[in-house]
């Protein structure tokens, strides 16, 4: 990624080298760390919960 796009934040998946399995987890843990009611969670949980959600994502675009 060019400095002038990272300054942008003009990135997509195929540049950041990610599938859409780990793209998708990133997204649903970034969601679970910004909701402080849920900050108790040990990292293991929110790791687990992230690729739980990714893949349930990715079966259910598979159905459509």
């Amino acid at each position: 990624v060019s400095a002038e796009c990272a300054n942008r934040g003009n990135y997509t998946i195929g540049n950041l080298g990610l599938s859409k399995r780990e793209y998708f987890a990133g997204l649903a843990m970034q969601g679970i760390l910004a909701n402080s009611s849920l900050n108790n969670l040990k990292e293991e949980t929110v790791a687990e919960i992230s690729v739980l959600c990714a893949n349930e994502l990715l079966k259910r675009l598979e159905e459509q």
